[in-house]
């Protein structure tokens, strides 16, 4: 029902403008996740891994060797003694 929205294929979001946005996130503040809902979402979701820029899914087969390795390896070497 409403008009001025769109498409944005390069994000691949809807194309809205803030206060579009702002008065549909308003029902969200201060709702709850059903709780059938919030198990439903833990069984699809609780074995997924997201670090930064790296993540795997149990749908992406094998666990990725280096997903857990640290690109800054001047942090990695601080670490150890810790």
């Amino acid at each position: 029902k409403d008009i001025g929205l769109g498409w944005n294929p390069i994000k691949g979001t809807i194309d809205a403008s803030k206060d579009w946005w702002e008065s549909r996130l308003k029902k969200f503040r201060f709702a709850s996740i059903d709780p059938k809902l919030e198990e439903k979402l833990d069984q699809m979701f609780m074995r997924i891994v997201a670090t930064d820029n790296k993540a795997w899914a149990p749908s992406s087969s094998i666990l990725p060797s280096n997903l857990f390795e640290d690109e800054d390896n001047e942090t990695l070497e601080e670490n150890k003694g810790n």
